[in-house]
């Protein structure tokens, strides 16, 4: 309640109840005008119906900004598929995929194909994607029981009780491994509720929202454990991850490229010497 008190007055405690938007939106919600660089007049909408309407418009286009990517559309999506089961997913992997003569690739593209047909540097190893009760446990137990997840309304406490019993704990860590060895997609894995949050307190306008993605809860570990866990520490083990890479890494922040960029710009101006400094912060945050 003091937090609450003492907090900022702007925030909204209480769910998105109100987005603004470009003029032009009220008439046409799919014109082409860009939120970030519109300086006509706005709007500002309440009712929840039109706050929907305008918010998953706005969400569709930014889910779909690779859309027009070599690898969003065009001959490459319909050579390899959207599932990669195509012929030509497997020959890319193995290197003997040849593109049609008639289709002029970026040179970039032309080198992310042959990055992804070259072999392993450590060969190619097993991956197991069996999830032990023991990796439940030990993955719920670090979960708060207030995390919002769970599109299906079952929520963090029931999976934070079933790590008390090791009967529950082996029958949900099996039926969380079981997509990924035999390869298909449960019904309610196939869910998402984008929740929408104020970047800043107090400023609704739709290009300042920021989408919270909420995906099942037992999914939602599945990856922690077979993908952000066991991947990152096997490409750890292989130094297969770049050195100025800090994002998502044990023992590094993805803040501490700024950090350094800006005491190295520091030490530079003291000791007046002359560098040449990498612009893009976010190279070293995320690769």
């Amino acid at each position: 309640m003091i937090g609450r008190i003492l907090g900022d007055k702007h925030a909204n405690t209480s769910g998105l109840t109100r987005v603004d938007v470009p003029a032009p939106f009220i008439q046409a919600p799919n014109c082409q005008i860009d939120p970030k660089t519109w300086k006509g007049p706005w709007v500002s909408l309440t009712d929840p119906s039109e706050i929907e309407k305008h918010v998953c418009n706005i969400n569709t286009k930014q889910y779909n900004q690779a859309q027009h990517t070599p690898f969003g559309s065009g001959y490459l999506v319909q050579q390899i598929g959207m599932t990669l089961e195509s012929p030509a997913a497997e020959e890319i992997l193995r290197g003997t995929f040849v593109p049609d003569p008639e289709v002029t690739l970026l040179p970039e593209t032309e080198r992310i194909l042959k990055y992804l047909s070259a072999p392993p540097v450590t060969g190619r190893q097993s991956f197991s994607t069996l999830i032990t009760p023991e990796d439940f446990k030990f993955n719920y137990n670090i979960v708060k029981e207030r995390t919002s997840s769970s599109v299906s309304g079952r929520h963090v406490g029931h999976y934070k009780a079933a790590t008390k019993d090791d009967v529950l704990s082996t029958m949900h860590s099996l039926m969380m491994s079981l997509p990924y060895i035999v390869g298909f997609s449960p019904t309610q894995w196939r869910k998402v509720v984008d929740v929408m949050l104020e970047k800043e307190p107090g400023n609704p306008k739709i290009h300042h929202l920021h989408i919270i993605a909420l995906i099942e809860s037992d999914y939602n570990q599945s990856q922690r454990i077979l993908l952000a866990r066991g991947i990152t520490h096997r490409m750890e083990d292989t130094n297969l991850i770049p050195d100025m890479q800090y994002g998502s890494r044990p023992g590094r922040l993805c803040i501490s490229p700024v950090l350094n960029k800006q005491q190295t710009h520091d030490i530079i101006r003291q000791t007046k010497q002359t560098a040449a400094i990498i612009e893009n912060d976010a190279v070293g945050c995320y690769l």
